[in-house]
């Protein structure tokens, strides 16, 4: 049982993620603003097009780019205060297996 015991303990002592898979989701986010920004744009020129869905297309638009925004600003205050840079530092954003 002892033995269990020190197993999980020290299972919990290791790392959740590498560097490398924070690198890599820290690269995952910057596709996704790109994808975001990529919607917008496609997005406006969808509503300047069609007068006829051009506001409710204009406000996803505003709304897709709020929120990609709000991501972006928030992976970066992660990596500033925890001294990091281009890592992300919150290892809950990883995938256990």
């Amino acid at each position: 049982m002892s033995l269990q015991i020190s197993t999980l303990v020290s299972h919990r002592e290791r790392p959740l993620c590498s560097d490398r898979s924070l690198r890599a989701v820290a690269r995952v986010g910057q596709a996704v603003n790109l994808a975001v920004e990529r919607f917008v744009t496609v997005g406006e020129t969808i509503a300047d097009d069609n007068p006829d869905i051009k506001q409710d297309m204009y406000e996803a638009c505003k709304e897709a780019r709020v929120a990609g925004y709000r991501g972006e600003k928030e992976r970066l205050d992660r990596q500033n205060l925890d001294g990091q840079r281009n890592v992300v530092s919150d290892k809950k954003s990883c995938i256990s297996r």
